[in-house]
């Protein structure tokens, strides 16, 4: 009973784990069957094609089946003009490996190139190379296979992965806004320092992994709905666009250039000067009200409303804290405050945060 409640309480991946690992029991084992019908008893090609298959979406299966077929016949071919060519056994043999293993390193053929060679040597070891009908059923074995596990794949719970978009979008979104978050809270403290800033610019560098990461997940979802008959039964649901992952990896940007700007400041060795608490708490407070903004995207990947409103709103407040430290007097000779530089950089990198969700 208590296995049973443990099944049930599995993760959406382990659940889908467990699905293809069936699916390619059912896949084998029919190949298998099927080929022991046309072929011959001991057939281990098609239940092998069969196989590979099942792992990936819908049209990966299809262009893995095209690829599983395309290297079999590649390995037949080749082992049978080694043999006509190299009588010698041993020296055919390793003729026609290394020059399978040549051609299958072709980056067309990806992870399936190796299996030239290893399709060449198993026809080789056989001895059964040098027989024509033998290899036309080999090649056989392999589109049975191959169609078998598409079928199965296509038919069976095919996978659909759009869920892992979102998911990824609302990570990336999730550390955006809790990076924003710690930088103002520090900010509010006067004893933010040198080792502060670096942590915070550490963080902002993983940022552009995580917006790549969602981004790599949104197209793997993209591609389970291409050719996948789920897709007509339940309808295609919203999924996260270029514009969030634009914005994201604008947001990103920025961030990192404001930490890099506030190590600069609270580095005694950096010419940049301090930022001074005048400066920080009023700016600590546009950093929560971008947070605010980008949690939107955290909480609706596929449809984030940002208020337009707040974020103008946002913006005047940045460039109005520009202006009222431009508009500070008096200054010595007539030349801006010696922060003034800082403040510019980081005030920059607020409106172009701001620019950027008002974009999405």
């Amino acid at each position: 009973m208590r296995r049973f409640r443990d099944l049930l309480n599995l993760t959406g991946r382990e659940r889908e784990g467990l699905v293809q690992a069936a699916k390619m029991a059912v896949a084998a084992v029919g190949a298998w069957l099927v080929a022991r019908e046309f072929y011959e008893p001991q057939s281990f090609i098609a239940p092998y094609a069969a196989v590979f298959m099942i792992g990936g979406t819908v049209f990966r299966s299809l262009k893995d089946a095209a690829l599983q077929v395309f290297t079999v016949t590649l390995g037949v071919v080749l082992a049978f003009g080694v043999v006509m060519l190299v009588p010698y056994g041993p020296a055919a043999l390793g003729v026609a490996v290394f020059v399978g293993m040549v051609i299958g390193a072709w980056h067309r053929l990806g992870s399936s190139g190796i299996w030239v060679g290893v399709v060449a040597l198993l026809m080789i070891a056989y001895g059964t190379a040098d027989d024509p009908s033998y290899l036309v059923s080999r090649v056989g074995e392999s589109v049975l296979g191959a169609v078998i596990g598409v079928v199965v794949n296509v038919l069976v719970f095919p996978p659909m992965r759009l869920r892992e978009g979102d998911q990824a979008v609302e990570t990336a979104a999730g550390e955006i806004v809790d990076l924003l978050r710690r930088i103002a809270s520090g900010l509010r403290e006067e004893g933010w320092d040198l080792d502060g800033a670096r942590e915070w610019h550490r963080e902002s560098v993983a940022l552009d992994r995580a917006v790549r990461e969602a981004d790599d997940a949104i197209g793997r979802g993209r591609e389970s709905t291409w050719y996948n008959p789920r897709v007509l039964l339940r309808g295609r649901r919203p999924e996260p666009g270029n514009a969030v992952l634009n914005t994201l990896y604008d947001i990103a940007e920025q961030a990192r250039h404001l930490t890099k700007v506030l190590v600069a400041s609270a580095d005694p060795d950096d010419t940049a000067p301090l930022t001074g608490p005048a400066f920080d708490r009023p700016f600590a407070d546009v950093l929560d009200e971008l947070a605010t903004e980008i949690d939107r995207i955290r909480e609706n990947p596929s449809d984030c409303d940002v208020d337009h409103d707040a974020l103008r709103e946002t913006l005047r407040r940045v460039r109005e804290l520009r202006s009222a430290l431009a508009r500070q007097a008096p200054w010595p000779d007539h030349l801006p405050p010696e922060d003034w530089s800082a403040h510019a950089a980081l005030v920059l990198a607020a409106e172009r945060i701001v620019l950027a969700l008002l974009n999405t």
